[in-house]
C-alpha cells in the first residue's frame, strides 16, 4: 500500500511536466483559462494510460490473460488519444513563426 509521501513523491514529475506544458501554451499565446483546461484534458487521458499500465501490469503478475489484453488495449488506445490530442493543441497554439514572416 501507499504512504501519502509515495504517492507526493510520484507526482513530482507530473507536476513539472505539467508546468512546463502550462509555460508552453502561455508562450504561444493561449489564454490561462484554456491552457488549465487543455491541462486537465491531458492529465485525464494520461490517468487511462496509467491505468491501462497498471492493469497490464497486474494481469501479466496473475497469469489473467483477460486483464492484461483489456489493460494493453486501454493503454493503447489511451496513448493514441493522448497523441492525437497533443497534435491538435500544438497545431492549435504553435511556437514557431510562419515561413517568409520576418523575424523580429
Amino acid at each position: 500500500m501507499l504512504t501519502w509521501s509515495e504517492l507526493f513523491i510520484g507526482l513530482i514529475p507530473f507536476a513539472l511536466a505539467g508546468v512546463l506544458l502550462w509555460l508552453r501554451l502561455i508562450a504561444a499565446g493561449a489564454k490561462k483559462e484554456t491552457a488549465a483546461k487543455l491541462i486537465i484534458a491531458l492529465s485525464a487521458i494520461l490517468a487511462f494510460v496509467l491505468i491501462g499500465i497498471a492493469l497490464a501490469a497486474k494481469g501479466w503478475r496473475e497469469r489473467n490473460f483477460a486483464v492484461l489484453f483489456c489493460g494493453a488495449a486501454l493503454g493503447i488506445c489511451s496513448l493514441i488519444a493522448l497523441r492525437k490530442k497533443l497534435v491538435k493543441v500544438w497545431e492549435k497554439f504553435p511556437l514557431t513563426e510562419k515561413e517568409g514572416e520576418p523575424k523580429d
